[in-house]
């Protein structure tokens, strides 16, 4: 009697895959930031663009057909999309924390008072009491 390998190896046509080959090239620091940053972007957006069309029809799946793998399967896609939109929302974060520190080192290594910074780091009453105390002194 054969058993189950020999009768799988029997039906499995073996197909070889090839795949292209990628070539990354580094084009230094912040060249590779940007484009790093606006090619993961792009595949985020899709991701949740098409992650919501797939929740569209997997709640419609789980509404006419009402089984526990459809459920499932709507909740998972929920649950992806959720991380995915997420990971847009970390990359923005990390992305202005990367500008602000070049911002930052590049002002301290030019001695320049980083007016930027006092902005973001100053509350909007502050910022309107400066902007009162300018113009009564103008």
């Amino acid at each position: 009697m054969r058993d189950a390998l020999d009768i799988l190896e029997d039906n499995e046509e073996i197909t070889e895959v090839e795949l292209d080959k990628v070539e990354v090239k580094s084009q230094g620091s912040s060249l590779d930031i940007s484009e790093d940053y606006e090619f993961v972007r792009e595949k985020l957006i899709k991701s949740i663009v098409r992650g919501s069309e797939l929740i569209d029809t997997a709640t419609r799946e789980a509404k006419t057909t009402p089984s526990a793998r459809a459920v499932e399967s709507a909740s998972g896609a929920v649950k992806v999309l959720t991380e995915v939109s997420k990971s847009l929302i970390d990359l923005h974060e990390k992305i202005r924390k990367i500008e602000q520190e070049r911002y930052a080192s590049a002002s301290s290594e030019n001695g320049e008072i980083q007016d930027d910074d006092i902005i973001l780091k100053t509350t909007l009453s502050q910022l309107l009491e400066q902007i009162e105390e300018e113009s009564i002194i103008s």
